[in-house]
């Protein structure tokens, strides 16, 4: 496999050949240097803000560069992640008024209205995607709810009604397909239930709403008895050997849609999904495998730290609903393992301080490897707010 790899790179270009080959001890070194710092869910919850702003800061357009590569450096803007980065910053913002991040967030959400396809779709190669549109529908809900911005609302709506456009008789989303896909039938794709289900709610549409939870049910029912989705995957090749990224996010947008539309379903579905995990996961490390054998049966010697914190989030909503099914402990191991992967700027100078890696240790095998992503990050500084809200909480203070 390396061999291959090697080669293929010398072949494409001897920069980036020379690039990866300076990438791998680095990434060697970082797995070692991990163990030397002890970074509190603090310092990690400001840290990771600001990887989030840096990221931002890398692009040009408003959007929020898709990570910092060891071997290209920063990425373009990505529409589909900017969307949920909204929604997180403008998180963020209500629980700590910082108004620079409200701005941000504004200015995210301007640039995906500027780039929305004319068919109502948020783009990816050219052409409108329903999983990207969901995501950017969360951050727009976000910000709707606090600021009514008509164009930022006119273009909600327009992206909804595309969504709906896409969605088969059955309820899946078989049209505005990903690249990266195969079909519109693998479970990931209930987080655009969850973008649509979402912004009906801001909007009052329940038109909009009936179609987001039909949206949820179908891929809900590919959920077996033991909390396995029988259909996840970004990919079909995956389905029997899955990310847990792809995992999360169907336990998210189920969990998610199902809270806000009080569908007990939904909800039982995503927490059988969360009970499976814990067959795989090390309690007491918090160590979640990045991909998972079919039927919670093992899983691979790296994790996909997006995936880690994914689960958090999802076992942190449940709590923060008032429903605890005992999953707070676990919650809090898988954060604080990422929290483990992280750098202060005391002990990196670089652009990864404080950025989360797409797995970890390095391995050939591993997801986005040598790149720090922001989804990750998103997802790790959702998990750091709802740890801090549930805390608020548990002191008897309010969020407000």
């Amino acid at each position: 496999m390396l061999k291959n790899l090697l080669f293929r790179y010398k072949t494409s270009s001897k920069s980036n050949y020379h690039k990866l080959l300076w990438s791998i001890p680095k990434m060697l070194l970082l797995d070692k240097m991990v163990k030397t710092e002890n970074i509190t869910r603090e310092m990690a919850m400001k840290g990771t803000l600001q990887w989030l702003i840096n990221a931002q800061n890398a692009t040009q357009d408003g959007g929020v560069s898709g990570g910092f590569s060891m071997i290209f450096g920063w990425t373009k803007s990505y529409p589909e992640t900017t969307g949920y980065i909204m929604q997180t910053l403008i998180r963020h913002y209500n629980l700590f008024g910082e108004h620079e991040v409200l701005e941000r967030a504004k200015r995210m959400a301007e640039w995906e209205v500027d780039i929305l396809c004319e068919e109502g779709g948020t783009p990816s190669g050219g052409r409108p995607v329903a999983f990207n549109t969901g995501q950017v529908l969360m951050g727009w809900a976000e910000l709707l709810r606090i600021e009514n911005v008509p164009r930022i609302r006119d273009a909600a709506a327009k992206a909804g009604y595309w969504l709906m456009e896409c969605m088969s008789s059955e309820g899946y989303f078989e049209k505005g397909v990903s690249d990266a896909s195969s079909h519109g039938k693998l479970s990931h794709n209930a987080m655009v239930s969850w973008g649509m289900m979402d912004i009906a709610m801001v909007l009052n549409d329940e038109k909009l709403a009936d179609a987001a939870l039909r949206s949820a049910l179908y891929y809900a029912g590919t959920v077996d008895q033991m909390g396995w989705p029988t259909m996840t995957g970004i990919d079909v090749p995956e389905v029997d050997f899955p990310l847990t990224h792809a995992l999360g996010y169907t336990a998210q947008g189920l969990l998610e849609t199902g809270l806000l539309s009080n569908n007990q379903e939904l909800i039982e579905k995503s927490v059988k999904i969360l009970k499976g995990s814990l067959n795989v996961m090390d309690a007491k490390t918090g160590f979640l495998p990045g991909r998972v054998s079919n039927g919670w049966s093992g899983g691979s010697s790296w994790t996909c730290l997006t995936g880690s914190a994914q689960f958090a989030c999802c076992m942190l909503s449940l709590e923060l609903s008032g429903r605890s099914e005992g999953f707070l402990p676990f919650a809090e191991k898988l954060i604080d393992f990422v929290i483990s992967t992280q750098f202060s700027y005391d002990a990196l100078k670089l652009p990864i301080a404080y950025g989360v890696r797409g797995s970890f240790p390095f391995h050939f095998g591993g997801y986005c490897r040598a790149t720090y992503v922001n989804w990750a990050a998103k997802f790790h500084l959702d998990a750091l707010h709802m740890l801090h809200r549930l805390e608020k909480l548990q002191n008897g203070n309010s969020l407000s």
